[in-house]
């Protein structure tokens, strides 16, 4: 399985548009790491559509779960990974 799933604060949350006009959302997702409590996770992710609309709406500083599939690209002989966010829930924190 090609999947993930976040819980932490939106961080750096940038609203951008596709060259078809619809609107995508870049954003980190600042998590707690389980194994060391003192370290901070920070997790950069993509949402498009229903996802993208509510990270939006939700705003900088909201408590977030984010979940979605790992993908991978190419680019000048090198290999990336993306991380696509599917589904954007809100843990009850209130956004900016």
């Amino acid at each position: 399985m090609n999947e993930f799933k976040f819980a932490g604060t939106v961080s750096g949350l940038e609203v951008k548009t596709t060259k078809a006009g619809k609107q995508f959302a870049t954003f980190t997702v600042l998590a707690s790491d389980d194994y060391n409590p003192e370290r901070q996770l920070q997790v950069r992710m993509t949402a498009f559509g229903k996802a993208a609309e509510t990270v939006i709406s939700l705003g900088e500083f909201a408590e977030v779960v984010a979940s979605g599939k790992i993908d991978s690209r190419e680019w000048q002989g090198k290999h990336y990974l993306d991380l696509k966010a599917l589904n954007i829930e809100s843990l009850g924190g209130v956004g900016l």
